[in-house]
Parts: C-alpha cells; sequence; structure tokens
C-alpha cells in the first residue's frame, strides 16, 4: 500500500465536495449504503482537521484548488478502498491455523513520484505517494521514461 493512495484522481469525486454535509453524502452512499449512525462515526473519525488528511504530513494545506474538503475525501477514500481490504486480507491470511498458512508480509511506500504527478493515474498535483507511484521502484523502470 502506498501512504497517500487517496489522492488517485479516479477514487470519486473530486470537485464537488466543499463541505461536511457533501462528505457526508459521499460517505452514506459508499458501498451498498451506510446506516446513519455509520456515516455519523465515520464523519467522527474523519474530522474536518487538514493536518489529518490526505496526502499526509503536509500540514495544514488544504489543497481547496481541488476542492475545500480535498484531504478530507482523499484519506476517508483510501482508507476504504485500499487499507480496508489489504488490513482484512492481512489478518485472515495471518489467521489461519498453522499448518495452513504462510508468512504474511505488507509494505508502506512512502516516496512521492518525480514532479509531484503520477502519469495516467493521478494527473493533477499534489499526489505525493499515491496509488501505483510504487511500480516505477518495485520494477526497476526509470520513473522518467515515455510510457507507450
Amino acid at each position: 500500500m502506498n501512504t497517500d493512495e487517496g489522492t488517485a484522481s479516479f477514487f470519486g469525486p473530486r470537485n464537488s465536495l466543499n463541505t461536511s454535509g457533501d462528505i457526508s453524502a459521499m460517505v452514506s452512499g459508499m458501498g451498498n449504503g451506510l446506516s446513519n449512525s455509520t456515516v455519523s462515526k465515520i464523519m467522527d473519525l474523519y474530522h474536518d482537521d487538514p493536518t489529518q488528511g490526505c496526502p499526509f504530513n503536509t500540514g495544514s494545506e488544504r489543497f481547496a484548488d481541488q476542492v475545500y474538503m480535498y484531504k478530507r475525501r482523499a484519506a476517508i477514500v483510501g482508507d476504504e478502498v485500499i487499507h480496508a481490504g489489504r488490513r482484512f486480507s492481512t489478518k485472515y491470511y495471518a489467521s489461519l491455523p498453522n499448518h495452513a498458512r504462510n508468512p504474511v508480509y505488507n509494505y508502506r511506500f512512502d516516496q512521492p513520484p518525480w514532479k509531484g504527478i503520477e502519469e495516467y493515474v493521478a494527473t493533477v498535483a499534489p499526489v505525493f505517494a499515491t496509488y501505483y507511484s510504487e511500480i516505477c521502484f518495485v520494477f526497476n523502470i526509470d520513473p522518467r521514461c515515455q510510457h507507450s
């Protein structure tokens, strides 16, 4: 997993989330729809504090040119789409009985891409360590090469 997965451009609405109400509506539509109590809990856990939003470790900057709730949306979407499934799978495989279990590993990639964009994935900066940004490192590909 990459630290800032939720900054990928294709992970849901970006330009229409300017208020807590907009975020709440987005959250309520996740999956097959969430109950009001679940939405309320998520809103409490992901409160409007840009210092805790994604891309992480970027302080109080909101990147409001993207949308006012950009960092809040990116934190929620990254956790829902990528991190939750990874954690569930890891926990499941690690809990298998010893005779059926192999070692389970996870990694966290935290290197931002060159020039602050990831071509074909997150073309609008800022993306930092977004979805797919580890591929050049994993496969030892020059990240400045042209894709065909």
